[in-house]
């Protein structure tokens, strides 16, 4: 009896997720930024400076790729959270306070960076070249938001060596190789359409 109420009711979430393209583009906005939230936590904190090694962004730049709008709405759903306590960030911190410290601009860089790539997507198409500019572009916009932020913690003097020069080419050529990854496995046909 338990069985069938069960397959009844898997049945009835399937066809409203097949159903309802807002509830699929909802369950899936959700889940993208409970994925973020599950990256973030593979952090590896280096002595004597207060940014540690993140691979989430590499998963936001390549699956806003993938899915445009949606994976934008996924990672500002994901910063919300964040805002709302719950423990995101690295080192399973949360709340406005861990938000607005000294690696929280990062994370906001990486929105500005993520709608920067899914305004041009479509525009760079599948020239290797092409992705590899706005990757950078998306980067640098990134990296600027970050170290503006990091500098109300840090002298300015030591900036660049604790917030640019650790991460900015390992995380480019990472960045690079998932999205050029991503669009030579999906191509332009299988990519999601934009939520707006």
């Amino acid at each position: 009896m338990k069985k069938t109420a069960l397959n009844q009711l898997t049945t009835h979430l399937r066809g409203l997720y097949y159903s309802h393209p807002r509830f699929s583009a909802l369950t899936l906005i959700l889940s993208l930024s409970w994925v973020y939230a599950l990256c973030e936590q593979i952090a590896i904190p280096l002595l004597f400076n207060p940014v540690p090694i993140i691979i989430q962004q590499v998963l936001v730049y390549s699956l806003t790729f993938l899915f445009g709008w949606r994976a934008v709405a996924g990672y500002g759903l994901y910063l919300l959270q964040i805002a709302c306590g719950a423990p995101f960030m690295a080192f399973s911190l949360g709340g406005v306070a861990r938000l607005m410290g000294p690696t929280g601009g990062y994370l906001i860089g990486i929105y500005f960076a993520a709608c920067l790539i899914v305004l041009f997507k479509d525009v760079v198409g599948r020239s290797i070249v092409l992705q590899t500019l706005l990757v950078l572009a998306a980067q640098t916009i990134h990296f600027t938001v970050g170290l503006a932020h990091l500098s109300l913690f840090v002298p300015t003097g030591s900036l660049l060596a604790l917030g640019l020069f650790p991460f900015f080419f390992g995380d480019f050529v990472l960045k690079v190789a998932a999205v050029v990854g991503i669009n030579r496995v999906f191509g332009t046909r299988h990519r999601h359409p934009n939520l707006f």
